[in-house]
């Protein structure tokens, strides 16, 4: 009996697992993207200020930061795309880091950015700032961990200028594999995951939100929404972005292109803060979502954990009737199909990432089903604690998406 529902779980695990990847490289197959990108350049990229608010504390920063200006200094016979970066004024470390940049290459341009009022989204605010200072007709939205290559600037700036609406591109981030267990783990949640979550669905429906890391927009479609400002009591900037375009009648165009992101997460408490976040963010957005909708994300999302953890169970409880009855053919079963199991899963993740990421990070079995195991506890978590740890600041996130923090962490 232990056995059937074994085989039965591993069954349907996999089943979605395939599912899910055949929908998303269906979904890739299907996108249009320029065949030539050397053709688009010299077009297109004149036309795109990067435009990224940044915050030091991550020892990663000044390596990220450059690697985005290597990336496109690599254009020919075209000019260097803008930079802009937004810098708090008393952000010391950061100052030092864009000086320091900025002796090597003449495309960056810093702007100061006051204290942010309490009420506001920092990154929204200081976006707002930005505005004044962009000449360019279309915006590039960076976060200042993520990593963007040439390619991939190009393939959303084509699919920008080839789209009559009000629109948003955004791309499909996967992390680099870092130093510690804890920004292992992390990556490897990601790159279980956004493949087959961003893209499956957008087979059947238009997409639910964007992918902040990472997203460009046209500057007078900008200026006519008020965007940034009318966001900036909003604490998700990028579901609230996705919201108001979609509302005035815009659409959020989901590329399969690719963008690496590397973060430090240095302890387990660091690691829980930001899982927790991004389950709460998760959570809010499905909230806003029809019914059907909400039900259709859960199964696509939950099934799978909860799957693998009635797996590991019932093979636990197979493995240990086996031996208390000394049922060694029993036991080689188990054994096999865990095996089979994990080999076909690895295998199709893998598989998934050769095809969509540019570098395919390292990529360790235990590590992938451990990070997927924990996602049940992460959104349990979100549900019963709705206070945000963000860098030293307590945040509470109330339904409708706004925010306030608090002063006293013991209230």
């Amino acid at each position: 009996m232990i056995l059937n529902l074994l085989v039965t779980s591993i069954i349907l695990y996999l089943a979605l697992l395939l599912a899910k990847a055949f929908l998303s490289l269906r979904y890739k197959s299907n996108f249009a993207l320029p065949k030539h990108a050397t053709v688009v350049e010299a077009v297109t990229v004149k036309r795109v200020t990067i435009v990224q608010p940044i915050l030091s504390g991550d020892p990663l920063l000044e390596e990220s930061l450059e690697h985005n200006l290597r990336c496109m200094h690599e254009f020919k016979d075209a000019p260097q795309v803008s930079f802009l970066w937004l810098i708090d004024d008393d952000d010391s470390e950061a100052q030092r880091i864009a000086s320091k940049l900025q002796n090597v290459y003449s495309n960056i341009q810093v702007v100061f950015c006051p204290k942010v009022p309490e009420d506001l989204n920092p990154k929204a605010f200081k976006l707002q700032l930005a505005l004044e200072h962009i000449q360019t007709p279309n915006i590039a939205i960076l976060d200042d961990d993520t990593m963007l290559s040439k390619q991939s600037l190009v393939q959303a700036l084509y699919s920008l200028e080839n789209s009559k609406a009000t629109t948003i591109v955004t791309g499909l981030p996967y992390y680099l594999s870092g130093t510690s267990l804890w920004s292992r783990l992390v990556s490897h949640f990601v790159n279980n995951n956004s493949i087959v979550t961003y893209l499956p669905l957008l087979n059947f429906m238009e997409p639910l939100s964007i992918n902040g890391m990472f997203y460009i927009m046209r500057k007078d479609e900008l200026e006519q929404l008020s965007a940034f400002k009318s966001i900036w009591k909003q604490l998700s900037d990028d579901f609230a972005m996705a919201c108001l375009v979609q509302d005035n009648g815009g659409k959020i165009i989901q590329t399969p292109t690719t963008h690496a992101v590397q973060t430090s997460v240095k302890d387990l408490k660091h690691y829980i803060q930001l899982m927790h976040r991004w389950f709460l963010f998760a959570q809010t957005q499905i909230s806003h979502q029809r019914t059907s909708t909400t039900i259709l994300v859960s199964l696509m999302l939950g099934l799978p954990a909860l799957l693998l953890w009635t797996i590991v169970i019932l093979s636990i409880s197979a493995l240990i009737t086996s031996l208390a009855n000394l049922a060694f053919g029993s036991l080689a079963l188990v054994i096999l199909y865990l095996l089979v199991f994990s080999i076909l899963r690895h295998f199709t993740l893998r598989y998934l990432h050769k095809h969509f990421l540019q570098e395919p990070p390292s990529f360790s079995v235990a590590l992938s089903l451990l990070a997927e195991l924990l996602q049940p506890l992460h959104m349990l978590h979100a549900l019963v604690h709705k206070r945000i740890v963000w860098r030293s600041r307590h945040i509470r996130l109330e339904a409708d998406g706004k925010f306030s923090y608090i002063q006293d962490v013991t209230k």
